[in-house]
């Protein structure tokens, strides 16, 4: 997988996305309390360290699919059992997940230079740009 599909997988609105679309299925199951949020994260992590996730569309198009794939595991799952299974925390993940954040941060901060702001109305105008190429457009419902 992309390390920007990885990126925007993990971005917090997009799991605000799938949190809030699974909830309706967890809300039928008698989780104990904490196990749902643990599954989640673990679910979440399958797909994030599958390899296997081909990515051939443009980015927004490779992280719908991406969400579907979760969803339909995530139900597939909730339906067959009546409780999320509770797994163990994955602190491999975690630090793989924090690696990678901390090599981006570690490029950008080597990438870019140190100088005075010149023109504080042309900062601001590049800054709006990027920030505006960066936000993805809102999911459309299926």
């Amino acid at each position: 997988m992309a390390t920007a599909l990885k990126k925007a997988y993990i971005d917090p609105k997009n799991q605000a996305v799938l949190w809030e679309t699974i909830q309706p299925l967890v809300r039928r199951t008698s989780a104990p309390p904490g196990t749902v949020e643990l599954w989640f994260r673990e679910t979440v992590a399958h797909f994030y360290e599958d390899e296997q996730v081909a990515v051939s569309a443009p980015l927004y198009d490779a992280l719908l699919e991406l969400n579907k794939q979760t969803l339909r595991r995530m139900a597939d799952q909730l339906r067959a059992k009546p409780a999320p299974p509770a797994p163990t925390p994955s602190w491999d993940l975690n630090n793989k997940m924090m690696q990678v954040v901390q090599g981006e941060n570690a490029l950008k901060f080597d990438q870019e230079k140190d100088t005075p702001i010149r023109n504080m109305d042309e900062l601001l105008l590049e800054q709006r740009a990027l920030r505006d190429r960066d936000v993805l457009p809102p999911l459309a419902a299926p």
